[in-house]
């Protein structure tokens, strides 16, 4: 507040003012804009439109793609013979790295609202409104944009920290990011909510969880800033630019740059993911042995055998002390693929259909 207070009182004694006054339209605005109270309140609008816009504009795009991916599985399952190949095609590559692709269009809606508000140079008065509380974090208010969107999608958030100026901005913003519950963890939270409190209770649960996430990932940034990264003493100074209505040639550049960063990694590092995970879900094969009833052999007898069970039998030390077992475990290997994996997985482990 005295840098700013500092930098008032400089402008005022090296500029002289004529009497005659004219309308400013980007001063009159920001009377409104950083006000201290009524900025936040426009600020908390502002973002509530962004995270409506990349998710729920975003859902019925998302959901054309997930139909698409499904069709090509179904393809795929259909045209090709029954063997290690069309696992590896449909179940690995097409669901594997389409569970991923289903983001783009979250991506692109995310990358067209930052472009809309840095052109038009809202995204400037959003910092400074921010800056009082993020700077209590040992972060700038810039963060606080990533840390909203990971209450929709870790992904986008992450990718969102590249618009942070400072490397130890980025690093300890996409840190703590994913303490940010995500709506693929609200399928999980869901499933343990349900199975272990009363009906009452679910609603208060799971805001506790969410809350929880927030205080985690203030007390992180809070503990990196200071253990790994030297205390940023430094002012949030900024020169506020003029409103401008926003190019569309650089909205869209914005837009096709993010989006073709997103599908490069999908198509190499994503891919592989995928490929180790089906593997380690497929591997070793299990012969079908015929049951004295005549049914098939369930798909949880089989999974016992492969490497991913292997491994969750090696990582139940770990979370046996959580209660949990080796079943669990391997549901937790599968929730670095996707988070909402981890309820399918243990379906399978548990023979549930």
């Amino acid at each position: 507040g005295r840098c700013y207070g500092f930098a008032h009182g400089l402008a005022r004694m090296c500029l002289s003012l004529s009497p005659q006054t004219r309308f400013d339209l980007t001063e009159k605005l920001d009377d409104y804009l950083t006000h201290p109270v009524l900025g936040l309140v426009l600020f908390g609008v502002c973002m509530w439109l962004t995270f409506e816009l990349v998710f729920v504009a975003g859902a019925p795009l998302t959901h054309l793609l997930e139909i698409g991916v499904e069709a090509l599985r179904t393809a795929v399952m259909s045209f090709m013979p029954d063997n290690a190949l069309r696992s590896l095609l449909a179940d690995g590559i097409v669901m594997g790295v389409g569970g991923v692709i289903m983001f783009l269009p979250n991506i692109l809606l995310l990358f067209l609202a930052i472009g809309v508000l840095e052109d038009s140079g809202y995204m400037a008065r959003a910092a400074f409104v921010m800056d009082g509380i993020m700077h209590r974090l040992g972060l700038h208010g810039k963060s606080f944009i990533p840390m909203l969107v990971g209450f929709g999608c870790t992904v986008p958030a992450v990718l969102a920290t590249r618009a942070l100026d400072t490397r130890r901005d980025r690093v300890i913003t996409a840190l703590i990011t994913p303490f940010m519950s995500c709506g693929a963890r609200l399928p999980v939270y869901a499933l343990f909510i349900s199975a272990f409190f009363a009906p009452a209770w679910h609603a208060t649960i799971l805001m506790s969880l969410y809350v929880l996430g927030i205080v985690v990932a203030i007390s992180a940034a809070n503990i990196l800033g200071l253990v790994f990264f030297r205390k940023d003493f430094s002012p949030l100074l900024m020169e506020l630019p003029p409103y401008r209505l926003p190019t569309l040639r650089s909205v869209l550049l914005l837009m096709w740059r993010r989006a073709w960063m997103y599908l490069r990694k999908a198509g190499t590092l994503l891919l592989g993911a995928s490929v180790a995970m089906w593997f380690l879900c497929s591997y070793p094969r299990v012969e079908q042995t015929p049951r004295p009833d005549g049914a098939a052999t369930p798909a949880s007898s089989a999974f016992e055998q492969s490497y991913a069970a292997r491994l969750g039998r090696l990582a139940e030390p770990l979370v046996r002390p959580l209660g949990f077992d080796w079943k669990v475990a391997v549901g937790l290997i599968s929730g670095l693929a996707a988070k909402e994996a981890v309820v399918s997985t243990l379906m399978v482990v548990y023979g549930v259909e």
